[in-house]
């Protein structure tokens, strides 16, 4: 009897406590896509309209070292990493993705070989994560919470009729 009673309270736990650890990485994710994008659109405001993919010429550069450095150091008027520039650091450091397995940012029409942290829309000024993996929903509701990329595609889940420039969206 007493075996059965921990079993089903073991039924009833873990599920939740799985839940609660998914909805901690989902809830920090965003927090993180929240600061990330703050921090290019202080970029954009300080620089004069240019983006931190973007050259003192508005010329686009997919150089991801570049684009880091702009946003993690100080830079002068025209985005210059320059450790005497007037400009930044925006970030300590690119934050973390907690559904990523691998480092980075990828910049639109960079690298699609693989997965990173995270995917700039250089169009829209957009940070975003760059994965798709697919979560189980809080309470067993049926659906899944989808983190898609836009640069890529939803590749894991059903199409949703387009993306959203977000990062969570339902799908079924």
């Amino acid at each position: 009897m007493v075996v059965v009673v921990i079993g089903t309270i073991g039924a009833i736990a873990v599920p939740r406590m799985v839940s609660a650890s998914e909805n901690a990485k989902a809830t920090s994710l965003d927090a993180s896509r929240v600061v990330f994008q703050k921090a290019l659109d202080l970029y954009v405001e300080e620089h004069t309209g240019l983006s931190a993919n973007q050259e003192a010429d508005g010329s686009a550069t997919n150089n991801q070292t570049t684009f880091v450095l702009r946003l993690t150091g100080p830079t002068d008027a025209n985005g210059n990493p320059d450790a005497a520039g007037l400009y930044g650091p925006y970030l300590r450091a690119i934050p973390a993705n907690s559904f990523a397995s691998t480092r980075g940012v990828r910049l639109a029409g960079g690298t699609t070989a693989r997965d990173y942290e995270w995917y700039f829309d250089t169009a829209t000024n957009t940070i975003m994560p760059d994965q798709t993996r697919a979560v189980a929903l809080p309470g067993g509701k049926g659906g899944k919470v989808g983190i898609a990329s836009p640069g890529l595609g939803d590749q894991t889940t059903p199409d949703v009729g387009g993306q959203l420039p977000i990062d969570l969206q339902m799908v079924n």
